[in-house]
């Protein structure tokens, strides 16, 4: 048996030989039910080096004219989403980059090898196999980075993540740009690549803008990541989004957790417009002081640990001795944090 693929290559060799041979009444018709026959054995045993040798042999034989429609018919044939996936399942999971044989395969053979690398993400749970189909994405992300956005925003979403990913590893800007046109998808996977590709992106007015559209996002690690990016950035232009989102969730309650990340988030954006907002949710003047939301002087105690001087601390104090016990207990933990910080900053 292991010597079958090496007899199939010959057998191919010597029916192409008679196919270009004028003294044999053979056309290359005739010897395409059996040329597929050993595409089909090849491939289902997975022989890479051997297709590819098949189809180099296919590539180079000398034809009439009217049996180069169908040479070429087998050869795409080769290159479908059965095919490929096929030779992309028998990788080792080891492998980090696409064998030689396949990538001079693929580079051979005609087709749509973008769409047909896609369909096997579909189907392909192997971690190597998906690897190996990424590598090659990554080739068409410069060459025709628009073509692999739409299939992107086409695809389900492991598939999605994976092209993301192939466009991120390429080229950050093609993937914040597909990140922007991927901004109404609801999807808790792929918002956090698309996360990942704004972590690695440069700071410019449109990932900012991504970023406060994620802090809207229905999933809570993607909203609590895009706060802790504003805030790791500093985003000074993203400050009247987080202010805006922070008054309207604290109508309706958020956790502990998220609550702090957007005193945090506002502190570090724009610490002086912070600080006089936090005072106003602090010390609320006239009739608003009967009104004074428990969730947002909660948000300005988070904010205000992590702002300089003396006013910051005096308006914790004010926040405790007005507070409820949950809010007091909050600034306790705060004013331990400042003191320690303080205590650790470098004289």
């Amino acid at each position: 048996m292991q010597h079958l693929p090496d007899m199939c290559l010959r057998l191919v060799d010597h029916l192409i030989r008679a196919v270009e041979n004028p003294a044999v009444p053979l056309t290359f018709s005739e010897i395409v039910p059996q040329l597929r026959e050993i595409r089909d054995f090849t491939l289902t045993d997975a022989q890479l080096p051997i297709v590819l040798a098949i189809v180099q042999r296919l590539a180079s034989a000398s034809l009439a004219s009217n049996d180069l429609r169908e040479r070429d018919s087998l050869l795409t044939s080769l290159a479908d989403t059965r095919a490929i996936g096929r030779l992309i399942h028998s990788v080792p999971d080891d492998l980090r980059s696409a064998p030689p044989e396949l990538v001079a395969l693929l580079q051979m053979l005609p087709g749509d090898h973008l769409r047909s690398l896609s369909d096997v993400l579909e189907e392909e749970h192997g971690d190597g196999a998906r690897r190996v189909v990424r590598t090659f994405i990554e080739r068409y992300v410069l060459r025709d980075g628009e073509q692999v956005i739409e299939r992107m925003l086409a695809a389900s979403s492991p598939v999605a993540c994976d092209l993301l990913r192939s466009l991120r590893y390429v080229s950050i800007q093609r993937a914040v740009d597909a990140v922007r046109l991927a901004s109404g998808r609801n999807d808790l996977d792929f918002e956090l690549a698309a996360l990942r590709v704004l972590e690695a992106a440069p700071v410019s007015h449109g990932t900012t803008l991504l970023l406060g559209a994620y802090v809207g996002s229905s999933h809570d690690e993607v909203r609590l990541w895009a706060l802790a990016l504003i805030t790791q950035k500093r985003l000074a232009a993203a400050f009247p989004v987080i202010l805006e989102r922070a008054r309207t969730v604290a109508v309706r309650g958020l956790p502990a957790s998220e609550a702090a990340a957007y005193g945090e988030a506002l502190a570090a954006t724009d610490p002086g417009r912070a600080l006089d907002t936090f005072r106003e949710w602090i010390r609320p003047k006239g009739l608003f002081s009967a009104l004074a939301s428990p969730i947002l002087q909660f948000i300005a105690v988070s904010g205000l640990t992590v702002l300089p001087g003396d006013e910051p601390e005096a308006l914790i104090r004010v926040a405790s001795d007005k507070g409820g016990v949950d809010l007091q207990r909050h600034c306790t933990a705060c004013m331990i944090k400042r003191r320690r910080a303080a205590r650790s900053a470098p004289r």
